[in-house]
């Protein structure tokens, strides 16, 4: 694949500050991967780091900005086996180190070492060596770049429900008919019988979804919610 020399990339310069800038296309080394975005969505927290021009954790300014995205592979770097050249995938925004004690209990999201990716707001995107091997999953032909960009918030979104340890059949109430209220309501309405496998079939909720605009209780109702 014949890659430009340049691209376009958003940078966050500071509070409700972005600009686009011209910066080359990165070349993967070792271990690493180049995407080509394909789409990348805006959540809640870009529009708090937005507005405040920044993040504890996640970046400082000026700084490339986004992190939730998909696409295709543009370029592989040496050593790298398990992806190839046109591969459609989506790249979560967090990879953990895996060793730590809180990774071996399982809390990777409280990794000692949590390593974050932004720059999703771009033409090509460098994916560097630990979010290629753990944090880089493949995705259906079907499965149109804009609605695979969500799999971050659904993955909180069926982390909130194994929390929840739904057993039966339940009344449930999703306050906020946001984007995760709405797939909290898609999920437990439309939920096969063993996915996930500790709660019944979604048909079985009654689903209560309070919000006051009319146009996402529609969109609500239009998902499941009764």
């Amino acid at each position: 694949m014949n890659l430009p020399s340049t691209q376009v990339t958003a940078f966050l310069l500071g509070p409700e500050r972005l600009e686009l800038r011209d910066v080359p296309v990165p070349l993967p080394g070792e271990g690493e991967l180049l995407l080509r975005v394909g789409a990348a969505t805006t959540c809640g927290t870009d529009l708090k780091v937005f507005q405040r021009g920044g993040h504890p954790r996640m970046l400082k300014a000026p700084t490339p900005f986004g992190h939730e995205m998909a696409g295709t592979i543009a370029a592989v770097g040496p050593g790298v086996e398990r992806w190839r050249l046109g591969d459609r995938v989506v790249v979560a925004n967090s990879a953990p180190c895996l060793v730590c004690e809180w990774c071996q209990r399982g809390r990777e999201n409280l990794c000692s070492d949590l390593h974050y990716l932004n720059g999703a707001f771009s033409e090509y995107l460098l994916v560097p060596r630990r979010f290629a091997e753990v944090s880089t999953h493949p995705l259906p032909d079907h499965l149109p770049f804009e609605i695979a960009a969500l799999a971050e918030p659904l993955a909180c979104v069926l982390h909130g429900l194994e929390t929840s340890a739904l057993e039966r059949a339940s009344e449930v109430v999703v306050y906020g008919a946001g984007p995760i209220g709405l797939l909290f309501v898609d999920v437990l309405a439309n939920s096969p019988a063993d996915f996930p496998a500790d709660f019944p079939a979604g048909s079985e909720h009654h689903i209560v979804l309070a919000d006051p605009n009319p146009a996402r209780l529609e969109t609500g109702r239009s998902v499941g919610a009764d």
